[in-house]
């Protein structure tokens, strides 16, 4: 017969071997989970590094133990979010978004979502770096040795992203209601619903739904190593996207962040800010990528650094670097250092120098 003291002591000690197992029966498929909070998760360490898109999130670096995981990597990311915090929304929208696009090879592919302790957390495999950081700190003179290489695999990710992108915002669904009722769509909800699986081409009553990621920048495009020898280019950070059955979504009581460089010209004419995201807005970020891509091509990350400078508003050392302006008419032209940006035939193998890039 226990005694109370043992009782207690038993439900309090017993946690310490009850940490989760962490999983996916198949390959980009997750499940949202409600954990205990009195779980002990199986991370053997865990590292802050600063806030994440929300603002209010926290960013994690970590490690699980090997024997608490059947995931392919060994370094992991853990976004988290206080469940009542002011972002928890966006945090929840970034859940379902991935839930139907991480299909594709270049979107990032989350492990898990979880409830515990008062907060939400994404669990993603850890990414070298952003595209930002490997233009920084890439051989970019060793890669320049094999041109003809260099260009096949940069058109092979800028494609690559693009159809990241048609994934975004051409989904495909057999309900027409799923996307939109949020309520019984709710994470406190999702472990009692089936986890999520795109529909195959052939499923009846497809219906055709539109999505934008509302953010797309260099920050927000992760680097992988491999199955490629230059790795591989994936699209992250979902919180300020959403979906719509018509080709823009408007949000006129819930405006989004934007990033002043990459900002479309229909942004800048808005004067009533009514439509914060639009796949026509991504595509157009995805253009400034792009461009910016090929500028370092020509020339590394020097010459990337320079075109941003070549763009910013005379007399200002820093700021937002849009690849447009307004002209005396109100009308948005594209700037100068913008078409110097020249391309040439992907299979070429000359060095070109200065910005003549694909």
């Amino acid at each position: 017969m226990w005694t109370p003291h043992q009782v207690v002591s038993f439900a309090r000690s017993q946690w310490e071997v009850l940490a989760p197992f962490l999983s996916r029966s198949k390959p980009r498929e997750y499940r949202f989970r409600e954990l205990p909070d009195k779980m002990i998760m199986p991370f053997t360490a865990l590292e802050s590094i600063g806030a994440g898109g929300y603002g209010h999130a926290d960013i994690y670096h970590g490690e699980i133990h090997p024997q608490h995981h059947n995931f392919p990597v060994g370094l992991f990311v853990v976004k988290s979010i206080r469940i009542n915090g002011p972002e928890a929304d966006q945090f929840e929208k970034e859940v379902r978004m991935l839930r139907r696009v991480c299909a594709n090879e270049h979107i990032v592919d989350p492990l898990e979502a979880y409830r515990h302790r008062g907060a939400y957390h994404l669990l993603l495999p850890r990414a070298e770096c952003d595209l930002e950081v490997y233009w920084k700190e890439v051989d970019h003179g060793g890669l320049r040795t094999n041109t003809a290489f260099l260009l096949s695999w940069m058109a092979q990710q800028c494609g690559g992203l693009a159809s990241g992108l048609n994934q975004i915002h051409h989904h495909l669904t057999t309900s027409m209601s799923s996307l939109f009722q949020r309520t019984a769509e709710r994470l406190s909800l999702g472990v009692s619903r089936k986890r999520a699986v795109l529909p195959s081409p052939d499923a009846p009553r497809r219906h055709k739904f539109h999505g934008a990621h509302g953010d797309v920048k260099p920050s927000n495009i992760l680097w992988f190593p491999g199955p490629t020898a230059n790795g591989t280019l994936k699209i992250t950070d979902f919180g300020a996207g959403d979906y719509s059955d018509t080709e823009s979504t408007r949000r006129s009581s819930d405006p989004v962040p934007f990033t002043p460089s990459y900002q479309p010209p229909e942004r800048a004419l808005d004067i009533d800010d009514e439509i914060d995201v639009s796949w026509a807005y991504d595509v157009w970020r995805l253009g400034c990528v792009y461009s910016e891509f090929a500028t370092w091509y020509g020339g590394g990350y020097p010459m990337v650094d320079k075109f941003t400078r070549s763009r910013r508003p005379a007399h200002a050392d820093r700021g937002g670097a849009p690849f447009f302006e307004l002209g005396a008419d109100g009308k948005a032209v594209v700037k100068p250092a913008v078409e110097e940006v020249k391309l040439i035939p992907p299979s070429s193998t000359v060095v070109i120098p200065e910005r003549d890039a694909v």
